[in-house]
């Protein structure tokens, strides 16, 4: 965890990156994991940059589920370790950072997490209603994965549910629906139900392009 916060200001980011890449692809997922739980509780930028480039780094490999895999334990690790928030921040960087590659690096991540149940799923839960209590960037980050999240697994769907019902605790209605107009805050809940205006995807059934799933804003 200190070489990793350390890294990016030795011009060592690039390096850090790849060694988490690859102790995933060695099914190390369970060192890698708490490692970057801990390192985001150190300093949330640094890790922020590192995962950005490890994303790209597994994108440009065929290595990102098992980088989203280390990821999704991140969650549960950063929720027994009480750093959950700080996790979240960083990861909410790590994809504003990153753009495309972190999407859907993480978004597999948020798919796996949301699909294994137990620890990753709450931990999950709990860091969205986070992001969306925190609003800005954070919650577009967390909203952008999400979009990639809910075309691979139904849960990612149950997820959101339970994290605007945990936000909207934590946080207030208002202070929520400010959040919630953020164009992809609000694509994503409205594509699971969660705001008005959209058609839900639903799951299940083909329709005529062969497409399990689908949805788009209602009205124009």
């Amino acid at each position: 965890a200190t070489a990793l916060t350390a890294a990016p200001g030795r011009g060592e980011a690039s390096a850090a990156a790849c060694s988490i890449v690859q102790q995933s692809q060695s099914g190390k997922t369970d060192t890698v994991a708490p490692a970057i739980a801990v390192a985001a509780a150190r300093n949330t930028a640094a890790t922020a940059t590192v995962l950005a480039q490890a994303a790209a780094t597994a994108s440009s490999q065929g290595a990102t589920s098992s980088f989203a895999q280390a990821q999704a334990q991140a969650f549960s690790a950063a929720k027994s370790q009480g750093s959950l928030n700080a996790y979240t921040q960083s990861v909410a960087q790590a994809i504003s950072q990153g753009g495309g590659s972190a999407q859907q690096a993480f978004g597999q991540a948020f798919a796996s997490a949301a699909a294994s149940g137990g620890d990753q799923r709450q931990a999950l839960v709990e860091a969205t209603a986070t992001a969306f209590c925190s609003g800005g960037s954070t919650a577009v980050a967390f909203a952008s994965a999400f979009s990639v999240a809910i075309n691979q697994d139904r849960n990612g769907c149950l997820v959101l549910s339970e994290a605007h019902a945990l936000a909207i605790a934590r946080c207030g209605g208002g202070q929520f629906s400010a959040t919630a107009q953020a164009s992809a805050t609000s694509q994503v809940l409205g594509l699971c139900g969660l705001l008005p205006g959209f058609q839900p995807i639903s799951f299940g059934s083909s329709t005529s392009s062969g497409q399990t799933f689908g949805g788009s804003p209602g009205g124009r």
